[in-house]
């Protein structure tokens, strides 16, 4: 995998991931404005409730019961987002059911018999939601529930365009980051070509030209800075060879006239012959020394 895609994956997966805790931090704040004014409207109805003064007009006015609503809450043919459930707990223990059979469990037990002054829960399940609120008025206990049919509808709808928008904003990222990427590797690939000619052709004099002050523009300058380096190494192992080469010739030269002249030469004085081998031995100490 080359720098070019894996810097555009990192950017989308960067952006994925800002996108998706926006994205859900977005949801639960608009979920919890939309339940907030379902619980508005709620507490609402209660007060009303309380304002009442006849509870026989007060049921007659709320809604009447009927066959319809007695299917319950969470029929389908009795639900919508406008219609309204009620269920009253007197205080002489009578039950008024205008809605059906509304969820009713330890909780709101607790408010009916005064131990709280009121609860609201969500009942039913991801397709078919109810919103009760349950709480202490003038006369007793009242249930008063509404559908979130509408509040799921639209909260669908919204986490439906937060994943779009996840989606195209990591791609668009993925797509940014990969032509960011060929830009800023585009210097970085010029360095590596102007290796392997260098590594393919040893000429130590070419050079790479900088125009910029970033790091990529650093690495251009150590790497001409290396170059320069070397071929003055080669330069100063050239000398060094040539030199030694000079250096090596005369005794070489020598050694070779006098190892010559004792071979050829039988009837060399005794002192001379021990002369020329005393000059040997001196030139293999120069030798030596070089």
């Amino acid at each position: 995998m080359n720098l070019r895609v894996r810097i555009a994956l990192i950017s989308a997966g960067a952006v994925a991931v800002a996108i998706a805790i926006a994205a859900l931090m977005t949801f639960t704040a608009t979920k919890r404005e939309l339940i907030a004014e379902v619980d508005e409207s709620l507490y609402d109805r209660v007060e009303q409730v309380d304002r009442a003064d006849n509870f026989v007009e007060l049921v007659a006015a709320l809604s009447p019961f009927d066959e319809s609503r007695a299917r319950g809450p969470f029929d389908r043919g009795a639900r919508g987002f406008d219609a309204i459930y009620w269920r009253f707990f007197l205080d002489d223990g009578s039950v008024y059911d205008l809605a059906g059979n509304l969820p009713y469990g330890p909780e709101e037990e607790s408010v009916v018999e005064g131990d709280v002054k009121q609860v609201v829960r969500t009942f039913g399940d991801d397709d078919d939601n109810l919103r009760v609120l349950t709480a202490q008025t003038n006369f007793g206990a009242v249930q008063v529930a509404r559908s979130l049919a509408e509040v799921d509808g639209s909260l669908e709808g919204t986490a439906s365009v937060l994943r779009i928008a996840a989606v195209v904003g990591a791609v668009l990222a993925a797509a940014v980051g990969y032509f960011v990427a060929q830009g800023a590797a585009r210097p970085i690939g010029e360095l590596a070509e102007a290796a392997e000619h260098v590594a393919r052709t040893q000429e130590l004099a070419a050079r790479i030209e900088v125009d910029r002050n970033d790091e990529v523009g650093r690495l251009a300058n150590s790497f001409n800075a290396m170059l320069a380096a070397l071929e003055g190494s080669r330069e100063q192992q050239r000398r060094l060879v040539h030199d030694a080469g000079h250096e090596l010739r005369t005794p070489w030269t020598a050694i070779r006239t006098t190892v010559e002249l004792l071979g050829r030469v039988d009837d060399i004085p005794v002192e001379e012959r021990a002369r020329m081998i005393d000059d040997i031995e001196t030139e293999i100490q120069e030798l030596s020394g070089l």
